[in-house]
């Protein structure tokens, strides 16, 4: 059986590396990007996606609508993948999960701030107290 894939990346993620271990198990990609500033543009996810893939990959409007044709597509006896971003899995985790398992804390979306190996910041004056 090949599976439907759906499929959204946020962050510097590079989508033909993330991929690629699926290739010969699927049969098309459903892009679309999650509810996030990160996200990396849907169309550009499908292209690569598909391309690494050497499947068909369709561009969608919404995680959800991603998925639905993915679920048409599948029929009844085949399967879909939902992959890439945590926001996106989050996105239609009710869909596939019956009841709710989590509490309204324990699904918080929040933003840490950035830095490269070079600006430590605070870090660097920690870390010379602790030697």
């Amino acid at each position: 059986m090949l599976w439907q894939l759906v499929i959204g990346v946020r962050g510097e993620r590079d989508v033909r590396e993330l991929v690629s271990p699926l290739r010969g198990q699927i049969a098309n990609v459903y892009a679309a990007a999650p509810d996030d500033a990160a996200a990396i543009d849907a169309g550009v996810v499908a292209t690569e996606a598909g391309d690494a893939l050497a499947v068909e990959a369709s561009t969608l409007d919404s995680v959800e609508e991603a998925v639905s044709a993915a679920l048409d597509a599948a029929g009844p006896d085949g399967g879909v993948v939902v992959a890439g971003s945590l926001y996106v899995v989050g996105e239609v985790r009710d869909r596939f999960v019956s009841g709710s398992d989590r509490s309204s804390e324990a699904h918080m979306r929040f933003a840490a701030e950035r830095f490269d190996d070079h600006d430590h910041g605070d870090l660097d004056a920690e870390s010379d107290r602790l030697e």
